[in-house]
């Protein structure tokens, strides 16, 4: 069966529809208009063609989820297009996919079946609760929490049940938000049916009411739940035609002041009595989410500090504290898995554990990670196993079987187009490790044509996780200008969470933009020395910053003030005194990179980004080397001519009003040429080359009307 949709522009003559009917009616006109589609439709299959390349293969009993392939598909006649889609398992995944991505593009979507309109400003208007999280739901299929959480703050503020939910899901998991079991429950509450008793206090209004509350209150702890109940009558929706009288968002950061203030004041009582850890306070803060608390509730129970020792309850705690993404955390539980200890041996989870806590700054898991890749490396690959697991829909196996295809295995001669098909598989499914290797795959053309726009799209999906290497790469598309347009403040935003995530090559990166004066004040060479040194220790091959010996010695001990394990942004706003940005940076620099759910890093990576080959530091502009180059032999040409010029200002007289007007107007386009040409070297040296260049023009045109004057016979010009 099929699935149908409409997509069309918004006319500049109609209004914006403002229900489910007036969309009708404007379809209904803008059906009678003749004209194809607008170009925006084209951009939307394009997109959808990137997330879903292998759309042609897929029919009805495949898994693809469109009615018919996306190339050449559009209407010529009508300026409205009708989209269709597979009914079946992935209808509601793909009707999302569909949305956010036209939306992104401004064109409207409306869906008759499922009663929803959604508007290329943004408004989304439906039957039902869905409506208003149709984009939300897609970011939770990319894995992208954080832009999930971030979409659904306007549904939470308009009382929507199901952002709610879904809040409260990630809330609860730490996905995307910073982990709080007590937000979590009073999210998941107030998204319940609620009644007034005889008593004036709340009470579930059914049975299915009833049963979620004591879900939640098991799976919260009594300590998170009573915090919750207090919580949770500040986020109900309000009454039918009234305001509400709290933002939900200022409940929410109220919660977590409320967290860090239980924290602090326990660290500050451990460190007044060291070794008396008070269990019971520990237990209640990790009961609600914090992860700090939670990994240390863990220590305690396998040392048997301040409580029984109690192997099976710690491990419990260490793999919330994991999910939440503390880096020991992450770390001591990957060393569980390795080592088989209190686990089943699992040497793949341990890689992509490990890989975490590195990304999240824990120095010792980089060497961990470096022994178990070499080890994982001189093991012998399963064909048969590998193939199964990954046809049974493992992520991780998939990513495993497509390198193994790329690269060639013993068992699995080289296939780069189904090597290709593998990798894209894993990248669907949201792993950011392998959406990294699709970008890299499709920057090379490795098992299909090259795509840089395709290279950039995929990169950013693992950026958006965190994925310090795609972060980088991220960093030098927006500097260069390649698949993207040049944004170099985006360029040192990317360079900086990848930084933070363990990228070398990205910390190397930031010295040369310390260098050139990109990072917030004026060009600091010492600053860029220090930091190159500091990537180069942390394993980046580059060559040494050209600095005087008194400038490296001072780079140097900058360097080794910069530790692995130190927040490079924090450590840079110490020696800025500012966040790390422009001029007009006020705030604090960008926050950690969340953790990505990724193995290992691999090594398909364009040069100059994660492998370790960054720019080269001594070029003035490593983004524009190839202009750079091309504007200095233009000016040394033009110097040339400016000499010619002038010697033929000193020579010859100038001719009729005629000849001056024409020449003030060469030599006015020269000089702006040359403006134009030194605008990589400041403002004195463009105004120096305005003036070589304004010379040329004038002294070419006084040249050629001599020539002409002792050709013409008679001597002087008519007057």
């Amino acid at each position: 069966m099929s699935y149908v949709i409409s997509i069309w522009k918004q006319p500049e003559d109609l209004p914006w529809p403002g229900s489910l009917k007036e969309a009708v009616e404007q379809l209904r006109l803008l059906f009678k208009r003749p004209g194809p589609p607008d170009a925006a439709c084209q951009r939307l299959l394009e997109r959808l063609a990137r997330r879903y390349p292998d759309f042609a293969e897929d029919d009805e009993e495949g898994e693809g989820p469109w009615l018919e392939g996306l190339q050449d598909v559009l209407p010529s006649d009508v300026p409205v297009f009708n989209f269709g889609l597979m009914s079946g398992d992935h209808l509601d995944a793909a009707q999302a996919c569909v949305v956010s991505e036209a939306v992104a593009l401004g064109l409207n979507v409306f869906d008759d079946q499922a009663g929803e309109l959604h508007l290329g400003h943004g408004v989304s208007l439906g039957l039902d609760d869905r409506a208003a999280c149709v984009t939300a739901l897609d970011a939770l299929a990319l894995r992208d929490h954080a832009l999930a959480a971030s979409r659904l703050q306007p549904a939470l503020r308009q009382g929507n049940r199901m952002a709610r939910e879904l809040l409260a899901d990630l809330y609860l998991r730490g996905q995307g938000v910073r982990q709080d079991q007590a937000a979590a429950a009073a999210l998941g509450l107030s998204a319940l049916a609620w009644k007034t008793g005889e008593d004036r206090r709340l009470r579930p209004a059914d049975e299915a009411s009833q049963a979620k509350v004591r879900q939640w209150r098991q799976a919260v702890g009594e300590a998170s739940f009573a915090l919750a109940s207090a919580w949770m009558a500040r986020l109900l929706p309000p009454p039918a035609g009234q305001a509400a009288r709290h933002d939900p968002a200022d409940v929410l950061a109220q919660a977590a002041a409320d967290l860090d203030q239980r924290l602090q004041a326990l660290e500050q009582r451990i460190r007044q009595t060291p070794g008396l850890a008070p269990w019971d306070d520990m237990h209640a803060l990790a009961q609600r989410g914090h992860p700090t608390a939670q990994y240390l509730a863990s220590l305690m129970l396998t040392e048997g500090r301040g409580v029984a020792a109690d192997p099976a309850q710690a491990l419990q705690w260490l793999r919330r504290a994991a999910r939440a993404g503390h880096p020991l955390g992450l770390y001591n539980l990957a060393w569980h898995h390795e080592q088989g200890q209190d686990l089943p041996q699992d040497l793949q989870a341990a890689r992509r554990l490990y890989g975490l806590s590195a990304r999240a700054g824990c120095a010792p898991a980089l060497a961990a990670l470096r022994n178990l890749e070499q080890r994982l490396a001189d093991a012998p690959v399963d064909p048969g196993g590998l193939r199964q697991a990954a046809e049974a829909g493992d992520a991780a196996a998939q990513l495993r079987l497509g390198e193994a295809l790329l690269d060639g295995a013993p068992g699995l001669p080289r296939d780069p187009a189904l090597g290709h098909d593998w990798v894209l598989r894993a990248a669907r499914q949201g792993l950011a490790e392998a959406q990294h290797i699709m970008g890299s795959l499709c920057l090379k053309g490795e098992g299909r044509p090259a795509d840089l726009q395709g290279a950039v799209y995929w990169w950013g999906l693992a950026a958006a996780q965190g994925h310090a290497d795609a972060l980088c790469n991220m960093g030098l598309a927006h500097y260069r200008g390649e698949g993207t347009a040049v944004n170099r403040p985006q360029a040192r935003q990317c360079f900086l969470r990848a930084a933070q995530g363990g990228n070398a090559a990205a910390l190397h990166n930031l010295g040369i933009l310390a260098r050139q004066g990109h990072l917030g004040g004026p060009p600091d060479p010492v600053l860029g020395g220090a930091l190159q040194l500091a990537a180069g220790q942390r394993g980046h091959r580059g060559p040494a910053p050209p600095l005087p010996p008194e400038s490296l010695q001072e780079a140097q001990r900058l360097a080794a003030d910069l530790a692995p394990d130190t927040d490079v942004v924090a450590w840079l706003e110490r020696r800025l005194g500012r966040a790390p940005g422009g001029a007009g940076a006020t705030g604090p620099g960008p926050a950690a990179a969340p953790a990505p759910a990724a193995s290992a890093p691999r090594s398909r990576v364009p040069a100059g980004s994660a492998d370790g080959n960054a720019p080269d530091p001594t070029d003035p502009d490593p983004a524009a080397r190839p202009a750079a180059k091309g504007r200095d032999g233009l000016t040394r040409a033009l110097l040339a001519l400016g000499c010619f010029g002038l010697l033929g200002l000193l020579l010859l007289q100038p001719p009729t009003w005629a000849f001056r007007v024409g020449a003030v107007g060469v030599t006015v386009a020269a000089a702006l040429g040359g403006w134009r040409v030194a605008s990589h070297r400041g403002r004195a040296a463009q105004l120096l080359c305005a003036v070589v260049c304004a010379l040329p023009g004038l002294g070419l045109l006084i040249c050629a009307m001599a020539l002409l004057r002792t050709l013409r016979p008679g001597g002087d010009d008519p007057a």
